[in-house]
């Protein structure tokens, strides 16, 4: 998902480029394909007579201008799905700037193995991007993955051998965001996002608690023989998973990532309609205000209202009074379809002093 505030402005504004450009080149692709690669006498059709062909088509400064266009716009092969909202978050680099430094200082990150280079990374930022130039070699390789190699190593205006410090940034801060979700990462003494292992039994309290807590689970001391159990059941799984991709036209792997194809609305049961007819007949009809009386009975609600001098309301048939009240500020209709000038629980004068 983008972050708050980008929106799809940008990509509609490249649509009629990005449609100019596809259909020179498409041009150029259908002179070639409608080219026989040889003439009648059996020569080979040279390079030099299939651009006088694509020529007449479409000009090669034109086709040239079509296909820079449509890079710029289609992400590379190290682009991915998420490399149009980076390149935009890169561009909001003065908002985080500067908070990245207090967000060191002040929170002390802990890590477990996974989450090391990330938690390496955050702390040298700060003392990174205080300098004028990035050199590349500083920054952390094995994070800048994806569609952030093209943002930090070859933005526009970075020279060979920098980093640019705006998209690097982000790219830590998003490696945070994700290592935080996995607790791979965690902030020592937090709540939330604190330590998971803080609370676990460890020493005496765990010697004492241990005997119960693995009867319980139906576990054993030694983990080795669940742990390779559990190994064995997955290893079968992913086989089985494999084995059934093949078939399967509802999954996909596209750049590296399993694919699913939504799923439809499930059919209803034969006997759903008749089920829910029956159902509704059982239900007693009741107009909306003997409901709310009814719920007010039960629950004993208007108990919870009390007078403005802090005494319990004494007017007689109060409940009644209430839920007409009620009844007329949650339908928005106003007080004339609830005052009943022969009941006195529902004369206008008791509701406008009820609503006082």
């Amino acid at each position: 998902m983008a972050p708050s505030g980008l929106t799809s402005a940008t990509p509609l504004k490249a649509l009629p480029k990005l449609k100019r450009a596809a259909g020179r080149v498409a041009k150029a692709v259908g002179v070639l394909l409608e080219t026989s690669p040889a003439t009648d006498t059996g020569e080979l059709v040279s390079v030099v007579d299939a651009w006088a062909a694509i020529e007449k088509a479409v000009p090669r400064e034109k086709l040239a201008e079509a296909l820079a266009v449509i890079a710029e716009v289609v992400p590379d092969e190290e682009g991915d799905e998420d490399a149009e909202w980076r390149a935009a978050l890169a561009t909001r680099y003065g908002t985080v700037r500067g908070f990245i430094r207090l967000l060191v200082d002040v929170v002390d990150f802990g890590t477990v193995e996974a989450g090391t280079p990330v938690v390496k990374a955050l702390r040298q930022l700060p003392h990174l991007i205080h300098r004028q130039k990035l050199p590349a070699a500083e920054v952390e390789q094995d994070l800048v993955t994806g569609s952030w190699r093209r943002l930090v190593f070859a933005a526009p205006g970075i020279e060979p051998g920098l980093a640019d410090k705006a998209a690097y940034s982000f790219c830590v801060l998003e490696h945070l965001h994700r290592a935080l979700r996995r607790r791979d990462v965690y902030a020592r003494g937090g709540d939330r996002w604190g330590d998971p292992r803080a609370k676990l039994l460890a020493g005496d309290r765990w010697e004492s608690a241990q005997p119960t807590v693995l009867t319980a689970l139906g576990l054993e001391a030694e983990p080795a023989a669940h742990l390779a159990e559990l190994a064995s059941a997955l290893h079968g799984a992913y086989h089985q998973v494999v084995a059934g991709l093949p078939g399967n036209t509802a999954v996909s792997v596209k750049d590296g990532k399993l694919v699913l194809d939504r799923l439809g609305p499930a059919a209803e049961p034969k006997l759903m309609p008749a089920f829910r007819q029956l159902a509704n007949n059982m239900l007693p009809k009741v107009d909306f205000p003997e409901l709310l009386l009814e719920v007010a009975e039960l629950t004993g609600m208007t108990a919870a209202f009390t007078h403005i001098s802090g005494a319990d309301p004494s007017m007689e048939e109060f409940e009644l009074s209430m839920c007409a009240l009620l009844l007329s500020e949650a339908c928005n209709v106003g007080l004339t379809p609830v005052v009943k000038p022969n009941v006195p629980a529902l004369t206008r004068g008791r509701l406008v002093h009820g609503c006082r």
